[in-house]
């Protein structure tokens, strides 16, 4: 008592837990000794080295702060990478988990017969240590192929930050910690390894995560195709690819990184489609609306829900900003934002210019904002109304001018101060009593 843990018969790989009240029989104490044996030689060491280039450091002046600053990240491009196990090592103790692996899934089938009774504890030990025998042969397999890949991890194409938390990962982090995870998938994401080939690693690289990655690819790939488009035929075959990249995208709105989606789609002009995953990752944020009328606004919980739900639309509003912006310093939008009285409407194409030109800006934010207010797909969607709605009074924009179906309870409830803008909704929809009154 009173002893750290590593002095009461631990080691520098940890310490036994004593009065534990699992009791595991014989059998499953020695297929977890035997594992370790397997495992222990590879278990803490460094699953890459890596030779930074040399960075000149400035020399620390007289007249400089203590403690001095920390050292500039290393850089990435010109790194000389290496897998922390030879391919023979690799190979030896994928041969033998695997071995292990085979006769586990031989003999865990007769443990749940009832002529072989064994113990809950003995049934959950035999299948965490199968979990952790294949988790181990995925990461042999991707240390297998990253070790093909080092002169892309020396191009400098993957951030700085990622490769340098790579390459402080262990194997045991590589198999057992979710937040190594996150650092494989920027390897995936900057192209390091494809996505393709990730897919016996499933301990690794989840489902969603591949598809996700193959929806980068293919937005990826029509980015680098929009600078060639000379036909109208070319324009239709992206937006089909794009569709597919954003179905992808939708399907996964509960799992994917959104500032990554929408830097990926705004790249190709994708702004519908951008619309329309921030509302589907919204509503898989907070799917039963609890965060729309609270009973207890206080509560936690609820205003957690209420800013993941404004993230996503603070995305949307960022599209709407750089419009109106854009209008702004041309000189094409004056206080009076109305259209003529029954003129047409501009469709908006599925892929927008990535410059756009001083007379189609008007009518493109028009298009965006009917999109975003009078669009089917958003009816339901009462708080993305609401943000829409109050961006536009912030802007200067007329908001009566479009058939929101939450417009007239926003104006009487959020713009007390601004009555004029509820008398010209009423005056826009031809009620001048009511006009007059208000």
């Amino acid at each position: 008592r009173g002893q750290p843990p590593f002095q009461m018969g631990g080691s520098s790989l940890g310490y036994s837990v004593f009065q534990s009240a699992t009791q595991l029989s014989a059998r499953m104490r020695g297929l977890y000794l035997y594992l370790s044996r397997l495992l222990r030689p590879v278990w803490l060491s460094h699953v890459m080295h890596v030779a930074w280039p040399a960075t000149e450091k400035p020399k620390r002046k007289r007249d400089d702060w203590w403690p001095p600053p920390p050292d500039p990240p290393p850089m990435a491009k010109g790194a000389q990478w290496q897998c922390g196990f030879s391919k023979s090592q690799r190979g030896f103790a994928r041969s033998q988990l695997l071995l292990l692996k085979s006769a586990l899934d031989r003999c865990l089938p007769r443990l749940t017969t009832a002529s072989n009774p064994v113990s809950p504890e003995d049934l959950d030990s035999a299948n965490g240590a199968l979990h952790l025998v294949t988790a181990s042969v995925e990461a042999l397999d991707f240390l297998e192929l990253l070790s093909g890949c080092t002169a892309a991890m020396a191009s400098g194409s993957c951030p700085a930050e990622t490769l340098l938390r790579f390459s402080e990962l262990t194997f045991r982090d590589l198999v057992c910690q979710p937040e190594a995870r996150c650092i494989l998938q920027g390897l995936m994401q900057a192209g390091i390894v494809a996505c393709r080939d990730l897919s016996n690693c499933p301990s690794l690289f989840s489902k969603a995560a591949l598809e996700v990655q193959e929806a980068y690819e293919i937005l990826k790939a029509v980015e680098s195709s929009l600078t060639a488009v000379n036909s109208t035929l070319e324009i239709a075959r992206l937006s089909h690819f794009t569709h597919r990249g954003l179905a992808i995208l939708e399907r996964h709105a509960a799992h994917i990184n959104l500032m990554e989606a929408a830097s990926r789609l705004r790249a190709v002009g994708a702004c519908k489609g951008l619309i329309s995953l921030c509302s589907g990752v919204a509503r898989a944020r907070d799917p039963k609306d609890e965060s729309l009328r609270p009973q207890d606004p206080s509560n936690p919980r609820i205003q957690q829900l209420h800013y993941a739900r404004l993230e996503c639309y603070q995305v949307v509003l960022g599209i709407l900003d750089d419009v109106l912006s854009f209008a702004r310093q041309r000189g094409r939008l004056q206080s009076s934002f109305a259209l003529p009285p029954g003129g047409p409407h501009v469709e908006l194409p599925e892929l927008l210019p990535a410059r756009l030109s001083e007379f189609d800006a008007i009518p493109i934010l028009d298009g965006l904002l009917r999109h975003c207010l009078e669009g089917h797909r958003y009816q339901a969607d009462e708080l993305f109304h609401f943000c829409i709605l109050k961006w536009m009074m912030q802007s200067g924009l007329p908001p009566y001018q479009y058939k929101s179906p939450y417009l007239k309870n926003f104006l009487l409830v959020h713009a007390k101060d601004h009555p004029e803008l509820h008398c010209r909704y009423l005056q826009h929809n031809g009620q001048w009593a009511e006009a007059c009154d208000a």
